[in-house]
């Protein structure tokens, strides 16, 4: 289930940095968690009924207004910035 290049993406997308032994111990654990989520597919959702509408309009993108002036102010005063947006710290 769990292979070497499975756990090689896994510490790597992790930043973490694993010895041989750990390794084990993780793909272990991994294979016990995939073990017991197996369980999710043995239910029956035949008959289920959604409480919720599947059509249902939630994630719609809102216009993008200016808030105002003072706005606009606050981004010349700071140190990191780009244009007219506020420079923030990279993210994965």
């Amino acid at each position: 289930m769990i292979n070497d290049k499975i756990m090689e993406q896994v510490t790597r997308a992790s930043r973490i940095t694993l010895s041989s032994e750990e390794k084990i111990l993780m793909k272990r654990d991994f294979e016990e968690v995939l073990n017991l989520f197996s369980v999710l597919d043995e239910i029956q959702l035949d008959e289920f009924v959604s409480v919720l509408p599947i059509n249902e309009k939630r994630h719609s993108l809102r216009e993008d207004i200016p808030l105002n002036e003072e706005y606009v102010d606050a981004i010349k005063l700071a140190k990191h910035r780009t244009d007219d947006y506020f420079k923030g710290p990279r993210s994965l």
